[in-house]
Parts: structure tokens; sequence; C-alpha cells
């Protein structure tokens, strides 16, 4: 089983969308040729946005921060969204 500090175990399909939240930011991120340690707060910001808003991006997140899909991807990046580290 996958646990991560403090938060106990998760189920096959939270993993899975785990997984599929890290994998989107990653491949955003190298789409601008910047690797994780690259990244700076500006680019999360444009990610943010990208799936969020975006007219572009068919597969948007919909609700507001802190809800749904969206709450998920800061928590499953360690948090660097918000400290910008």
């Amino acid at each position: 089983m996958f646990t991560l500090r403090g938060s106990g175990v998760y189920t096959a399909e939270t993993r899975r969308n785990y997984e599929t939240d890290i994998a989107l930011l990653l491949t955003f991120l190298w789409g601008r040729g910047k690797s994780w340690a690259d990244a700076v707060e500006r680019d999360l910001e444009d990610y943010e946005h990208w799936r969020r808003f975006a007219a572009g991006n068919p597969n948007r997140v919909g609700g507001r921060s802190g809800t749904g899909s969206w709450r998920r991807s800061p928590a499953c990046t360690g948090g660097r969204r918000r400290t910008g580290t």
C-alpha cells in the first residue's frame, strides 16, 4: 500500500488519481523545458490557470479552489504550489 506522512493508507483509486495529477504537472513543465526541480512559483501559477481556466484546455478542472481534484493537486505535489519552494 502507498502511504504519505501522517495520511494513512490510500485506495487504489486515490493512488491512480494522484499519479495522474503528478503526470499532468510534469508534462506541463516538460512542455516548458523545465524539470520539477527547475519550476518556480510562476510556472505553478500558470499550471493552475491552464488546469482550471484556459479555454484551450478541453479537460479543465471545475469548481472553486479547495474543492475536488484541484484541491488534491497541491497535496500530491508536496504543497509546492502554496509555498513556492
